[in-house]
């Protein structure tokens, strides 16, 4: 009986033994399967953060782009402006410079009629008076013949 109770305490020993030693390695693996989980959602937490920032460095670098290319549009539309006032400028000039032009033919050819004018009336005047010289050259005869 004493063997017998000897055998049986060793056989449960033995199996409660057996039991922590699968019980420790059901909680290793446990633990392990834990970690690994946990390992798993830090990595998608770091992919989504790391998305995030991708976009989110896309857009601002989107942005930054948008604003150089209004910036250079803003320049050209400003460079096309200034080109188009010039050239306004450059008409109003022209114009300008064609009335004074056209002024001072007026004036000349205005100038060039009147001396015309006093010319002939010079030349009228001066037939005029030698008509009259004539005229009493041709009443002063008769009495030289006298």
């Amino acid at each position: 009986a004493k063997q017998a109770d000897l055998k049986q305490r060793l056989k449960n020993q033995r199996e409660k033994a057996a039991a922590v030693k699968a019980w420790r390695e059901e909680k290793r693996q446990k633990e392990l399967q834990e970690a690994k989980e946990k390992q798993r959602k830090a990595k998608l937490r770091a992919q989504k953060k790391a998305r995030a920032f991708l976009q989110e460095h896309a857009v601002r670098k989107a942005d930054i782009m948008a604003k150089k290319k209004q910036k250079e549009e803003a320049a050209a539309n400003e460079e096309i402006q200034k080109q188009r006032a010039q050239k306004a400028i450059k008409k109003a000039e022209a114009k300008r410079r064609e009335m004074l032009r056209e002024r001072v033919e007026a004036r000349n050819r205005m100038d060039a009629e009147k001396r015309a004018e006093r010319a002939r009336r010079k030349e009228q005047e001066k037939d005029a008076a030698r008509l009259r010289y004539e005229a009493m050259v041709e009443q002063a005869k008769p009495s030289l013949k006298v």
